[in-house]
């Protein structure tokens, strides 16, 4: 998500990046419904400015995603496109272990488990209201669930050399 942002130029923000400031811990979860009440305020005031933002966040069930696309309607958001990836479960495990083990995020297996299971059994839809829909695979490869030529993650897309099916 990084990435896309420093693209675009776009701010990016997410629950992680809120605990981290917050605790110095991204994991953290002592006071989440506080976390997600300042990340509605940044993404509702970088919206009021005008600007792009990008929300780094799992989203890994449908009511999540509603709520916060509501969210989103409602301050103004008149574009909103999301991604995921459809990594296998194994995979994110080592992936997780890798990270804490080169000094990054340390991620709970439990926590890692619980949200895949959750995203497996609520995947994003186009029908959920999103502009542009993508899926990105184990492989890097960029699946279009709904582009558009005119959208930020198409232009994105476009521009890298992730292969779009």
């Amino acid at each position: 998500m990084r990435k896309i942002a420093e693209w675009g130029s776009f701010e990016i923000t997410g629950p992680d990046t809120i605990r981290l400031e917050k605790h110095n811990d991204e994991t953290n979860h002592e006071d989440d419904q506080a976390i997600w009440v300042e990340l509605r305020s940044r993404v509702a005031a970088a919206m009021k400015a005008g600007k792009t933002i990008v929300i780094d966040s799992t989203f890994h069930t449908k009511e999540r995603r509603a709520h916060f696309l509501e969210f989103v309607r409602a301050n103004g958001g008149t574009k909103i496109e999301a991604l995921y990836f459809d990594i296998p479960l194994e995979t994110l495990l080592s992936r997780a272990s890798s990270r804490h083990e080169s000094g990054g995020k340390e991620m709970s297996g439990d926590y890692i488990r619980q949200a895949y299971t959750e995203l497996q059994d609520n995947l994003p839809a186009a029908e959920e209201g999103f502009d542009e829909l993508f899926r990105i695979d184990e492989e890097r490869k960029v699946v279009p669930i709904k582009a558009q030529a005119s959208g930020i993650l198409s232009s994105y897309f476009a521009q890298q050399s992730l292969g779009v099916e």
